[in-house]
């Protein structure tokens, strides 16, 4: 059994963080591998950051390209919130939000061949742009391909 595309993807970012230019360290963030379990413990969530992988309604989708085999396509959103109230200012917490998806962009297209049990991993786009009170948010959806023999 292989290892759901999400905690692999999770896996290589965590293994992968630098502060990138951020200022944050790897514990900083809040790693979380569900939609609802950062936003509903928001308020006891003691780092300055929370990233979530998870998968969107229907994340695989498979194509046949011939009888023996399909293209799988398996997706998976990375969705970023920060605190401002962990920031100087509101302006900081978006640079730092700005800086965060710079990185993640850029470490998924260092690593877009080699992510276990993958052809191709690509940042398709931005889902979710925010501001709120109490947090500041960007979702990205993250496509994994691979091909799969038919049986």
């Amino acid at each position: 059994m292989s290892v759901p595309f999400t905690e692999t993807l999770s896996s290589l970012l965590q293994t992968k963080w630098t502060s990138a230019g951020t200022g944050l360290a790897v514990n900083d963030i809040f790693w979380s591998h569900t939609q609802y379990e950062a936003i509903s413990q928001l308020e006891g969530i003691t780092q300055k950051a929370i990233i979530s992988v998870y998968n969107p309604p229907a994340p695989v989708k498979s194509v046949p390209q011939s009888r023996e085999f399909a293209l799988v396509d398996e997706l998976a959103i990375v969705d970023i919130l920060l605190k401002p109230v962990n920031y100087a200012t509101v302006e900081v917490a978006l640079q730092v939000r700005e800086t965060i998806i710079m990185w993640l962009q850029k470490i998924i297209q260092q690593n877009q061949f080699i992510i276990s049990g993958q052809s191709l991993v690509q940042v398709e786009k931005e889902v979710v742009k925010a501001e709120a009170q109490i947090w500041i948010r960007s979702a990205w959806l993250v496509k994994g391909s691979r091909f799969q023999i038919s049986t």
